[in-house]
Parts: C-alpha cells; sequence; structure tokens
C-alpha cells in the first residue's frame, strides 16, 4: 500500500485539528500593537531538513519539492519551511520566537505579481501558501507566533514538539491566527467569517510558566476549511464554522473558550480544568466524544453555557457520546431569560447521556416550547450502521501514517506526472 504525495499534498488536502494542547487561562486584551514580526531575517534559500528527526516522514528532503501551484510562477519560493533552518534551536533555552515567525513570514522567492505571505489587510487572498514544521524539541517563546493565512503547521508526530512561552510571554496567544491591532481601534488582520485554509496539529503547547490570566495556547478566530489535530487552551471569540479533533487539555481555569457561528469538535480530553468548556456564543456546536475529568473542585463546571441570567448568547449545543466526571457542575445554562433570548435560546440536547433534555424544544411545531427533562424531546433514532460497538456514532482522526517511510509514498508529480493534487490508495 502506497501514498501518492508531494509537498503539496498537505495544502490540498488542509483541514484543522487541534490535539494535545495544554490548557489556558482566559486570556485578557493586550492593548500592543500587532504587527508583522521582522526581527529575523532568513536565509534565502534554507536547506529543507536540517537537524530532522528522521522518524516522521514529513521531515525528510524527499517530500520538498517546494513547488507552489494555481498561479504562482515561483520556483524558488519555499512551500515548505522548517524553523530550524530560519534560526530556531528548539533547545529549551533560546528565545525561538523571532525565528518562528521568521520562518512563518519569509516572502524570499516569492513570485512578482503578488508580495508574498498574506497578512495584515491581504483580503483573504494568495498563491503563496506554506507549511511550516517543527522537528522535536522545546521552543520557547516570548510573544505571539502570527500565522498567515493559507498555512500549515505541523510538528512531528512520533516526537511532539513543546512550545514554551516563557515567563515573560506578553501577548493574547502563543499562536495568533488572527491578530488584533490595537493602533487601528483593535481591527483584525483578516475577516473572520472569511479567515479560511489553516491547519495545526501534533504540537504540545506549555503556558505552565506564565502568569494567570495573560494568554491562551491559540487564538483561533477562523472560518471554514480549518482545523486543529493532536495538539495539547484554545481562545475562540468568533468566527465561522471549522473542526477540532484529538485535542488534550491539562489544567488552568478554562480548557477552550468557544465562541462561533458553528463548529464541530470530536474526541477531547480535559484534566482538571476549572471550566472544561466555556460555551462564550454560538448558532450551534457539536461536542462529541468529550472526556472531562475533574478534581472537585468548587465551582468546577464541565460544560458552561450561561453568561448572565436575564442573556443566553449560546444558541444550541449536542453533547454526544461523552463523560463527565469529578466537577460540580455537568452542564451549566441560563435560565428565566428575559432579554437578548436567540429564537434556540440555550437549547441543549445530552445525547446517550444518562441527563436530560433543557431549552427550547420544537416537536413538529412551528411554536417554540421550554421543556426540562429525560422525556422533554423525542431523539432520533441512530441506524446501527452508524454506530459503533460501544452505541457511539462511529468516527476515527484522520491519519498521519506516522510510521510511514519514504518507500510507502509515489508522488503524484514525480511518479503519477499530475499537475496537482494527491491520492492514497
Amino acid at each position: 500500500m502506497k501514498t501518492f504525495s508531494s509537498a503539496l499534498c498537505a495544502i490540498l488536502s488542509l483541514s484543522t485539528s487541534l490535539s494535545s494542547v495544554i490548557a489556558a487561562p482566559a486570556p485578557q486584551s493586550q492593548q500592543i500593537a500587532t504587527t508583522l514580526d521582522t526581527r529575523a531575517t532568513p536565509q534565502k534559500n534554507p536547506p529543507s531538513n536540517a537537524n530532522d528527526s528522521p522518524s516522521y516522514w514529513m521531515s525528510q528532503a524527499a517530500f520538498h519539492s517546494n513547488y507552489a501551484v494555481w498561479g504562482n510562477p515561483s520556483t524558488t519560493y519555499p512551500v515548505y519551511r522548517n524553523v530550524r533552518d530560519y534560526g530556531a534551536k528548539g533547545d529549551g533555552t533560546t528565545d525561538d520566537t523571532a525565528a518562528i515567525n521568521a520562518a512563518m513570514n519569509t516572502t524570499a522567492g516569492a513570485p512578482t505579481l503578488e508580495p508574498g505571505r498574506c497578512t495584515d489587510n491581504c483580503n483573504s487572498s494568495t498563491i503563496s501558501p506554506a507549511i511550516v514544521f517543527f522537528p522535536k524539541g522545546t521552543y520557547r517563546v516570548s510573544y505571539p507566533i502570527q500565522i498567515p493565512y493559507y498555512t500549515q503547521v505541523i510538528g512531528d508526530i512520533n516526537n511532539l514538539p513543546i512550545i514554551q512561552a516563557t515567563e515573560r510571554f506578553t501577548g493574547m496567544a502563543v499562536f495568533d491566527a488572527d491578530p488584533y491591532d490595537y493602533t487601528q481601534n483593535g481591527r483584525n488582520w483578516y475577516i473572520n467569517q472569511n479567515n479560511f485554509f489553516r491547519q495545526m496539529r501534533n504540537l504540545n503547547i506549555d503556558l505552565t510558566k506564565i502568569a494567570d490570566g495573560t494568554g491562551a495556547g491559540i487564538h483561533w478566530q477562523v472560518a471554514q476549511a480549518t482545523s486543529l489535530q493532536n495538539i495539547q487552551g484554545i481562545f475562540m471569540d468568533n468566527g465561522s464554522g471549522g473542526y477540532m479533533a484529538d485535542l488534550v487539555f491539562n489544567g488552568g481555569k478554562i480548557g477552550a473558550f468557544f465562541g462561533s457561528q458553528q463548529f464541530t469538535t470530536r474526541n477531547m480530553t480535559f484534566n482538571n480544568c476549572r471550566t472544561a468548556v466555556f460555551m462564550n456564543w454560538n448558532w450551534g456546536w457539536t461536542l462529541s466524544g468529550i472526556t472531562v475529568s475533574g478534581d472537585n473542585s468548587v465551582n468546577s463546571t464541565g460544560v458552561f453555557m450561561a453568561q448572565s441570567p436575564q442573556n443566553q448568547t449560546a444558541g444550541s449545543m449536542v453533547l454526544a457520546d461523552s463523560k463527565i466526571t469529578g466537577v460540580k457542575y455537568g452542564v451549566q445554562t441560563a435560565f428565566n431569560l428575559k432579554q437578548n433570548v436567540p429564537v434556540t435560546s440555550g437549547t441543549l440536547i445530552l445525547n446517550n447521556i444518562n441527563q436530560f433534555v433543557a431549552g427550547s424544544i420544537y416537536d413538529n411545531s412551528p411554536t417554540r416550547a421550554f421543556k426540562e427533562g429525560l422525556d422533554a424531546a423525542t431523539v432520533p433514532n441512530k441506524p446501527a450502521a452508524l454506530l459503533d460497538n460501544n452505541g457511539n456514532i462511529y468516527s476515527r482522526s484522520k491519519p498521519q501514517y506516522a510510521g510511514a517511510t519514504r518507500g510507502d509514498f509515489l508522488f503524484a508529480i514525480a511518479d503519477g506526472g499530475l499537475a496537482g493534487g494527491c491520492v492514497y490508495r
């Protein structure tokens, strides 16, 4: 069995997922002008395999053809960037922030018809994508790593790199997918509903050294075609749609701070977070396969969606095939609503969980009614073909072929004669 591949394959199959991220306290607004970091100068044509771990196929030079397509005529523009080639040490001592930002933002070899990476004010359009790879190591950062549009950030799945915020860290988040510019009244780099084509996976983000309430692991203000996978908090203030899977959150006041129009999340584990999921707002959110293990502390909560007794900013949420233990409150939602009530007004459906439905229910009627209890709503029957052996809706994580070698792949361009694209067989 072989896989067709090229440096472009990950770009073509781009999906955004988070996994193995350390949970963060709720971030505070930082009145800091967010500008493109140019404090490190990258090599003009850096090698593609410096200091790589040989255990993961993506680190091997054979996979770095570095040809961008779709209107980009450059043969020198580096699609693949290894952060070590731009000066990052990963030794647990050196401040690697500037070097990592250089790997993210370098425009070396960019085509003359556009200035290079799509950063501030680019209007979500580019022919200069990038894959930024982190070999194993501990990379210390003291201010945010700014992620340009159309970027995949990937770590070695066999040796998860640690991205560690230093004691002097200043900023909203270690990784920022949509920076705020406070010199422009807090304007974002991108319109959040148009912030597409992003992926992060295989990273361990360590926030244990920063002060309480000073930052998150990832500021993930994104839209469709985005994903987080295999990362160990998240601060998501708004956006429109996406996917997260295989995430781990350890400790902190808030594991994941969520707010977006619609989102799907699965296989997320929260260990000893004061509040595992803070659902700030949504139109509709699915949480599937969630495991919360608390420390039985006062006011500990699995899922919080009760912003105030009078306001309900969370629309609807489905919590399915999940387990919450060791917390005082499994799910908190608001009641006695009098104003600012969305049409779904905090509707919560708990499926395959020994709890109940609470919220505004539409049951074969155009008129909503508030109900609660085990029999408050009829849960649709799930066909057996959709279930696993435990009665849960079948799901699986996206394969990353962690144990694959060079011999397991065919190259779509070199071996298959394809102009672009990749196929697994």
